[in-house]
Parts: structure tokens; sequence; C-alpha cells
């Protein structure tokens, strides 16, 4: 008595048999003239149920559309937006849909509709004078490559110029740091880094303020979250009260008592090549020696439970 139908076939069949029911007909005769567009609106959405019987050659290739593609051509203009150049293709032949110009095949309305859609949801804008899409604001096109741009790449053939590669994300990874002592200061060379240093400061301004990405000077992007390299450097200058206005400069200068600490945050970097100067590693070994030793003087009158390092200090 009760049968829960798929959304697939309410939408789609179940419209078709209630046109049929309320019309008293179990058949509709559709003039010539307008078969072309029952194939292109109407049984797009029936595939599995539309069989074609009996048509002629002639009426099939003028009526009857091809299987859909859709070509996108991805690019960067000179403000650095996202553009696309789209194509629907049926067989061999392909055009922009964008231009408005009269399409002498039989095309699929639905699917194109479907794949201009995606479009919109995206952000994608009209650029009328070009013929083309365009994605402008920096968020978008942060969600469109790190995330959406899959699901174009499953659906539609997408061709990227060598300028569009080049801008992709990237996740940005330390590659050396140099620690050494000077002067009794302890040094920390991040010029060898792996980015420009003119970079450092706003990207990690944009870290602490829990945003996703940072966007280069070229236009390319790097992804900030779940970041070791921007945590470490965020430790660094947040916890050793160091300007991070003074990155750009590649070497951070501490106060030697520091070492301890700075050597614990080292040792939390992965993949990472650390240069130790000899200064710099014969001092951890004094500090890790002093901190075995269990024979510990402590200054007279001092009324306090210490820890083992707090001694060392």
């Amino acid at each position: 008595t009760i049968y829960r139908c798929s959304k697939e076939f309410e939408n789609s069949t179940l419209k078709l048999l209630e046109v049929l029911r309320k019309n008293y007909t179990n058949q509709v005769t559709i003039d010539e003239t307008e078969l072309s567009s029952f194939f292109s609106v109407i049984a797009p959405n029936l595939t599995s149920e539309v069989q074609k019987e009996n048509l002629s050659p002639e009426v099939e290739k003028r009526c009857v559309p091809k299987p859909l593609g859709v070509k996108i051509y991805l690019d960067y203009d000179k403000n650095s937006n996202v553009v696309a150049d789209i194509r629907f293709c049926y067989e061999d032949f392909e055009f922009n849909p964008l231009m408005n110009e009269k399409v002498p095949i039989a095309r699929n309305i639905i699917g194109e509709n479907e794949a201009l859609h995606q479009f919109i949801k995206t952000g994608f804008m009209l650029d009328k004078a070009n013929a083309k899409l365009i994605l402008a604001k920096e968020d978008t096109i942060y969600q469109f490559l790190s995330e959406e741009i899959e699901s174009y790449m499953k659906r539609y053939e997408v061709l990227v110029t060598e300028a569009f590669r080049k801008k992709e994300i990237h996740s940005f990874q330390m590659k050396n740091i140099g620690i050494r002592i000077e002067n009794n200061l302890l040094e920390v060379d991040l010029s060898q880094i792996g980015i420009d240093l003119t970079d450092l400061a706003q990207m990690l301004q944009k870290y602490q303020l829990k945003k996703k990405f940072y966007r280069l000077k070229d236009g390319a992007y790097m992804k900030l979250e779940n970041n070791e390299t921007m945590q470490f450097l965020e430790d660094l200058t947040t916890n050793m009260e160091i300007d991070s206005k003074d990155l750009a400069s590649g070497v951070m200068k501490l106060p030697v008592y520091r070492t301890l600490y700075l050597e614990k945050m080292l040792e939390s970097l992965k993949n990472v090549t650390i240069q130790k100067d000899s200064s710099y590693q014969k001092m951890i070994e004094q500090l890790e020696n002093e901190g075995k030793s269990e024979e510990i003087e402590l200054p007279e009158g001092l009324k306090a439970d210490l820890r083992n390092y707090q001694k060392v200090g």
C-alpha cells in the first residue's frame, strides 16, 4: 500500500507519470518540431527510462544529443584571478556556451545547465567581454584550489597552463636552520629556511589569526593550517619575545640562557636539517651534564622546593 520512491525516480519518471495520469492517457504525442526540445530538456532526466524505437537516422542525428563533454582551460589573469575558459563538446563539435552563438546540433540542455551551475556554486562570475568565467576572491580561489578542483577533475576534462601549475598550493616546510653562539648570544639563522624572508612576518601574522593560507607575492598560495614550521616560528617569536618583523633579517638573536628551551623546540622539528656550531653543542653538553649532577649547591637561606632544571638554573 505504500512505496517510498527514490529522489531520482520522484524527480524524473514520477513527474512524467503524473502528466500522463492527469491527462487520462498512457501516451503523449510529440510533434516532430518539438522532438529536439524533448530530447534536450526532458529526456536527459529520464535516460534510464527512455528507449528510442523506429527513429529515422536523420531525425536522430538532428534531435538526439550526443554525450556531453566539458573541457575547462584554467589560467590566471594579470591580477592573479583564476580564469576559466569553458567548452561544451558533442563528439568532434565544441563551442563556448558563454558566447550565445547559435549551435547547429542537438544539445543536452540539462547537462549543460548542471555544469554551469557548478561554476556558479563555486563562486565564478561572468567576464562578459572575454566570454570567460572568473574567480576573484582569495578565499574562494583557495577553496577552489584546495578542495573543489578535485570534483571538477573527476567530472570534466581540466587543462591548465604552466603559469597556473606554478601557482598551485604549496605546503611550507622549513628545510634548514642554523644555530650558533656569538658574543655570548644565541643566533638562530633562518636565511636558508626555503622562502623569501620578506614574506615571513605577514605569514606568521596570518597564522596567528588562524588563517588557512597566505598568498605569496608571485600569486602562489602557501598552506598554513596544521603547519609544523609555522608553529615553530610562532613559538620562537612569542615565547622568546622576538618581534616578528625581525624575521625578515634572517637571524634571530636570543639570550644565551634560552639555550635549553631552544633545544627542546628544535627536538620537535621533523625533516629539518639543523646545523649547530661547536660552541652551541658544547653549551648543550655542559648544561646536560650539569643537569645530571646530583650535587648542586643551593644558596643559603633559600626556602623552596626546586625541580632539577630549576636547580641547574
